[in-house]
């Protein structure tokens, strides 16, 4: 079995430039795109004293744990043919390698993918540090096929997404097991479909639909992942949730989403929300949600809330349920944009307070741009043992001279760095 999982991986590789090459015979290559990058991120290790004493925070010198990663996006643009291959590469071992194309059929838009990957399971080290490590034996796998159609008529959209995939193939945060392993012989693939409707009305209603069919989610493996997955248990084969909006009764907004289970939790629940705005800066609003299947409505499942915007600043209060109002929860926020000169950016903030805690958590955010260079960073702190502490401060330097493109992205905690990422690309 495990010959058989290499010759499929062969298999894969060899084909792609075969499709290329003789695609290539009878078109001529229209466009093409390359991202390459080089990611280096380290972790410090926690500081050890004399006497086997270990602190939570690294020391001034400290050991770090690095890992290296390249990741490789191609384009290729052949006649009405569009191929992407997406992989990436680790320390450990190859990550995933996804291979799909994109054309029109007709009408209709369809995207085959398949995709191929490693498994790894989430482990804690001696050091206390989250890492993953790789599922012996590490064999490349083929995970998932996935066939995307889509296709417009008139003011609506159609799409059919659908999955074979394996349910039992373990992703990067799977738990630890001794002595585990994973082949092709615990492999247990699977189908799902997913079709999506969406659709708008020339008098401004619009509405989306989604039908699952064993289906929900998303799948993931190693540093790739796409919306839509196998529900490998499938208790409910049929789900439904359609969304309304755009409906109005005078100066009241109104919206509804019905969400509908057929299976083992066999339901249908119904949310509906209601929104005036008596002046352009304030609003009210509630919700009313209903299980329509055992008709249990009552005023205990209304919601209230009232909001207040005059630009750059935003306030929204939660009263909690109608038949016993009382101050739940605020957000008190802004965000403003600036120029100066040559650099443009913006500055954010949000506060929250809750009916017990207090002020409960703030945070701000700080972006600039001039030219090739851009920064961002924000600040982050929570309320912990009664007392308003730091949280996180993450900054992110970007620096673009094309074709190349330089990353760095420090990451701090309360116990001081936690996180230290450099990357570094090529972009055609």
């Amino acid at each position: 079995m495990r010959n058989r999982s290499k010759k499929y991986w062969l298999l894969c590789s060899l084909l792609l430039p075969v499709v290329f090459a003789l695609t290539l015979q009878a078109a001529t290559l229209e466009d093409f795109s390359l991202n390459s990058r080089l990611s280096l991120s380290a972790r410090p290790m926690p500081c050890s004293l004399s006497g086997e004493i270990k602190t939570e925070a690294p020391c001034e010198n400290a050991f770090f744990k690095w890992n290296a990663r390249s990741l490789i996006d191609l384009d290729l643009r052949v006649g009405n043919v569009d191929y992407f291959l997406d992989s990436s590469l680790s320390i450990p071992h190859p990550e995933h390698l996804v291979l799909g194309l994109e054309t029109d059929v007709a009408e209709i838009t369809v995207e085959p993918e398949i995709w191929f990957a490693v498994p790894f399971q989430g482990v804690v080290d001696a050091n206390n540090i989250s890492t993953s490590v790789v599922v012996p034996p590490g064999d490349p796998l083929f995970v998932a096929a996935r066939m995307t159609a889509s296709w417009n008529i008139d003011n609506f959209r159609f799409k059919n997404l659908f999955m074979y995939e394996d349910v039992n193939f373990p992703g990067s945060g799977s738990p630890a097991q001794e002595d585990w392993s994973y082949g092709p012989q615990f492999q247990k693939f699977k189908t799902g479909d997913i079709f999506y409707l969406t659709g708008r009305m020339d008098n401004g209603v619009y509405f989306s639909s989604r039908t699952s069919f064993c289906a929900d989610g998303s799948t993931s493996v190693k540093n790739y992942s796409a919306s839509g997955g196998v529900d490998g248990d499938c208790e409910n084969p049929i789900q439904e949730r359609l969304s309304i909006g755009g409906l109005s009764l005078g100066d009241v907004r109104l919206s509804e989403t019905i969400d509908v289970k057929i299976g083992e939790d066999t339901g249908v629940t119904s949310r509906t929300g209601f929104t005036l705005s008596p002046f352009d800066w304030a609003s009210f609003g509630t919700s009313l949600t209903a299980d329509i299947t055992s008709l249990d409505l009552g005023m205990g499942s209304i919601s209230v809330g009232l909001s207040f915007s005059i630009s750059p600043f935003r306030l929204s209060v939660s009263l909690g349920e109608l038949e016993e109002l009382e101050f739940r929860t605020a957000t008190a926020s802004f965000h403003q944009r600036f120029a100066l000169d040559m650099i443009n950016g913006a500055f954010s903030g949000s506060a929250t307070l809750q009916n017990e805690g207090g002020l409960t958590g703030v945070s701000m955010s700080l972006f600039a741009s001039q030219g090739t260079v851009s920064t961002s960073t924000s600040v982050s702190f929570s309320k912990s043992d009664n007392f308003l502490k730091f949280t996180y401060l993450n900054t992110r330097i970007n620096l673009r001279l094309t074709p190349f493109t330089f990353t760095a992205t420090p990451s701090f905690s309360e116990n001081g760095l936690r996180r230290l990422a450099i990357t570094t690309g090529v972009m055609f």
